[in-house]
């Protein structure tokens, strides 16, 4: 299976799109489902997920509905966390 690259904070605007859809796409593939299945799963239609697939372009609402279906919705949790750190190193170790 194609291995996706880590999403990074030194990838451009289109790359970390394409990067998301790649693996939304791979986790798709992984739990064996279909585009016409995840469809029928999260009640988006197959374009749009072939094109979210392909260039990362979705809008928040359908990005959910796919995380749902695809049982990915705890990494929407940490998106704008606010943990707090007692140190500069503990905060280092978390983001490494």
């Amino acid at each position: 299976m194609k291995r996706t690259p880590q999403i990074s904070p030194l990838l451009t605007h289109a790359e970390l799109l394409y990067t998301i859809g790649a693996k939304a796409r791979q986790r798709r593939e992984l739990l064996g489902l279909s585009r016409r299945e995840l469809a029928a799963k999260s009640g988006v239609s197959e374009p749009t997920i072939a094109r979210f697939e392909l260039n990362g372009t979705a809008t928040l609402s359908v990005m959910i509905k796919l995380a749902r279906a695809l049982n990915a919705l705890d990494s929407f949790n940490s998106l704008f966390s606010t943990e707090s750190y007692s140190s500069l190193d503990e905060f280092l170790n978390a983001t490494s």
